[in-house]
């Protein structure tokens, strides 16, 4: 039996734990939490103390449309994954990746394309090509809106899906 499997691409797949502290020291950001913890700082952490500050949620909005574009070759890929993605396709499954991005980041100057990064990121890390151990690009779907990511998984009849 073939299994028709559905991933999400942002925190399924892409790791950003990593990436946002280090973009938020890029632009600038003092961290009161990590420099007094002297820890990593996680993504949710970073999240609450921007917010906490006037201007916190343009800060935290510049942050994300950095780390998403210009930056995503900062995320890692979850461990097990590639693992994962690996069996299956050698198995003879089908895999779709699903995720909902805009076109653009907020506030980013550099105007990467969002889901062009995201794709290119996937290629980068041998997950997405023409190989049989590789998902196919015409299985990576990147939706402007949530609903639509959602029909859209709908369509394929998916045995499991994986979203975050």
């Amino acid at each position: 039996m073939i299994l028709r499997i559905g991933l999400d691409f942002d925190n399924t797949i892409a790791n950003y734990d990593q990436a946002f502290p280090e973009v938020a020291r890029i632009l600038g950001y003092e961290s009161k939490t990590l420099n007094a913890l002297n820890k990593t700082q996680t993504k949710r952490d970073l999240k609450l103390e921007l917010l906490g500050q006037p201007e916190g949620d343009i800060a935290w909005q510049k942050v994300q449309g950095l780390v998403y574009g210009k930056f995503i070759d900062l995320a890692s890929m979850y461990p097990g994954v590639y693992e994962f993605v690996l069996r299956a396709l050698t198995s003879g499954n089908q895999i779709f990746i699903v995720s909902h991005k805009t076109q653009l980041g907020h506030f980013d100057e550099s105007r990467t394309p969002l889901r062009d990064a995201a794709t290119a990121w996937l290629i980068n890390q041998k997950l997405v090509g023409d190989s049989d151990s590789r998902i196919k690009l015409q299985n990576v779907f990147m939706q402007k809106l949530v609903k639509r990511k959602l029909i859209k998984l709908s369509n394929f009849n998916l045995m499991y899906s994986l979203m975050t």
